[in-house]
């Protein structure tokens, strides 16, 4: 209980947002699961990239939007659900690592990096593979995720 108090202080900045983004009106949440130990929320609306699931992951708290990550991907549902999950659950594992230096390192570049991918997306331009991005091969490889 000390450890867990520990490590929500230690990732306070992105545990604080993560938790009012759960709270956020404006997403339509579909379900609450647990995975590995942290919140995931599927919403309905989650907006985010045109990839095979958007999300976002801060701290102990993460989201994944359930349209994009069911269809959009071509896997089936669980599928495309559970890779993106666990995506994001390596995000929660470098935010654990980090701690409060999580977003200036990883959650701004991330965030950066998934806008210019979508502008170019939009635009019909090339974007590339999105998750060459170095913050999000390593979040692959935390959580397991094989591409």
């Amino acid at each position: 209980m000390i450890v867990a108090a520990l490590l929500y202080l230690w990732q306070l900045p992105q545990n604080l947002l993560g938790l009012a983004l759960f709270s956020w009106p404006g997403y339509k949440p579909l379900r609450e699961i647990r995975y590995r130990g942290r919140r995931v929320l599927i919403c309905d609306n989650f907006p985010g990239g045109e990839s095979e699931g958007s999300g976002i992951s801060l701290g102990n708290y993460i989201l994944v939007d359930f349209n994009r990550t069911c269809w959009d991907s071509g896997l089936p549902f669980f599928m495309g659900l559970k890779k993106s999950v666990k995506h994001e659950f390596g995000h929660s594992r470098q935010s654990l690592f980090l701690g409060w230096l999580y977003l200036p390192v990883v959650g701004i570049p991330s965030a950066i990096h998934a806008a210019i991918h979508n502008y170019r997306a939009r635009k019909g331009l090339p974007t590339g593979d999105y998750h060459a991005f170095w913050c999000e091969r390593w979040a692959d490889r935390l959580g397991g995720v094989t591409r």
